[in-house]
């Protein structure tokens, strides 16, 4: 089971070991949104209307109000799930 921790700034920062066998691609644009609790990342389509972030150096953002309707705090710990493209990030 892999587990990340999301910083005071929303970062996430995933290991080399996690980022290959999920295909996290540097400079890559990712949508982020939420369904139900979970926080979803996946590869951004085009004309979508949810949050939009960079992977750069093995780190994504959270925006802040997915943040914050989810209630996390800093250090707060995922479990990090891949399906096919998206990636799912669980509270522990």
């Amino acid at each position: 089971m892999n587990v990340c921790k999301i910083s005071n700034r929303g970062i996430i920062n995933f290991s080399k070991k996690i980022r290959e066998p999920l295909n996290l691609i540097n400079g890559k644009l990712y949508s982020v949104y939420l369904k139900g609790e979970a926080i979803i990342i996946e590869p951004t389509i085009k004309d979508t209307t949810h949050n939009q972030c960079v992977f750069h150096q093995g780190k994504i953002t959270i925006p802040k109000e997915i943040r914050n309707l989810l209630y996390i705090n800093t250090n707060d710990q995922f479990i990090i799930e891949g399906m096919g493209e998206k990636i799912f990030l669980t509270r522990e």
